[in-house]
């Protein structure tokens, strides 16, 4: 019986394991704000080439999550703008699982001295 539920803990790790790798790059869009947002996210590779741009309409206490195709390690470019205005920058170097979170959030809040912020974590 201890060796069947061995055997069920390592299947169910490899699982979980499987599920938090990924061959993509990963980003998600948080909007803590309460006003609509349109966030422009375009990611360049090693070679400075253009791999991705795409423009997403963001509500307030939304979120959404995109993940891309590359299957390349190395490093990445996100350029991130808000609204036309406000942009960022932040380069991931893919050798995990990692993703981007793009955080939105009210000029007057207090969880964020910053209206547009990029926060760069393992998956």
């Amino acid at each position: 019986m201890t060796i069947i539920l061995v055997g069920l803990l390592l299947v169910m790790t490899g699982m979980i394991a499987s599920i938090h790798y990924s061959d993509s790059l990963v980003f998600a869009i948080e909007n803590h704000g309460n006003d609509n947002h349109t966030i422009e996210v375009k990611i360049f590779n090693d070679d400075s080439d253009m791999i991705f741009a795409e423009t997403y309409l963001s509500g307030p206490s939304t979120g959404i999550y995109v993940p891309i195709s590359a299957s390349a390690l190395g490093s990445y470019k996100y350029i991130v703008t808000m609204d036309n205005k406000i942009t960022k920058e932040q380069n991931v170097h893919r050798s995990f699982p990692r993703h981007l979170t793009v955080e939105i959030y009210d000029e007057n809040s207090t969880r964020s001295d910053e209206t547009l912020r990029l926060k760069y974590s393992f998956a």
